[in-house]
């Protein structure tokens, strides 16, 4: 389980309510968090490149409704992956919180669905972790054939400051997408590790 090994403890906090949090008022930039398409529950074998971390994390609540919790925990798990990749090359700093904010509007659609999916969700990741060797390896045979991300991160353009100030918008200048995506199956995916096995 090598890259995986804290991967249960950190599922828990990711997945854990935001509480505590000031009143605040709440400035949205049009397209902010929003999926690109209505993603039905996907399977990880039919996720392509141009599907988005907040068309994942859409489909989730579709997939729970479905009973397709297995579905659900690799949808997150991708989604994961696809933003690791967004924040290198999304220009705006303060834009790269997108992904936590994705979470935290999906732990409010747990609120809805109720405890039960919430349950089975939390499940179905522990499955996956159980196995973590088998599935990180599947994860990078999967972000091998897949290559980088093909869409526009739009839902992670304009979450941030820029959306506003119009400072450091856009794409990084000069982006490697090939290097940020091997940077990626290495950092967060862990895939030098299975090639060690």
């Amino acid at each position: 389980m090598h890259g995986f090994a804290t991967l249960p403890t950190l599922l828990a906090l990711l997945l854990a309510p935001v509480a505590g949090l000031a009143q605040a008022v709440d400035h949205q930039a049009p397209g902010n968090l929003q999926s690109s398409r209505v993603m039905p529950c996907t399977a990880l074998q039919d996720i392509t490149a141009n599907d988005t971390p907040a068309d994942m994390m859409a489909a989730i609540p579709r997939c729970l409704r479905d009973k397709r919790t297995t579905d659900a925990a690799d949808l997150f798990t991708l989604a994961g992956v696809f933003a690791h990749f967004d924040a290198q090359r999304v220009a705006d700093r303060t834009a790269h919180g997108a992904y936590d904010a994705l979470k935290a509007n999906l732990v409010a659609e747990f609120d809805q669905l109720g405890k039960g999916p919430l349950t089975a969700f939390s499940l179905a990741l522990q499955d996956r972790m159980s196995h973590a060797d088998d599935y990180q390896t599947h994860l990078c045979l999967l972000a091998r054939r897949l290559g980088p991300p093909r869409y526009t991160p739009t839902y992670m353009l304009s979450h941030g400051m820029s959306a506003f100030t119009g400072k450091d918008t856009g794409l990084v200048p000069d982006f490697d997408a090939t290097a940020a995506w091997t940077t990626t199956q290495r950092n967060y995916l862990k895939c030098d590790e299975v090639k060690a096995h």
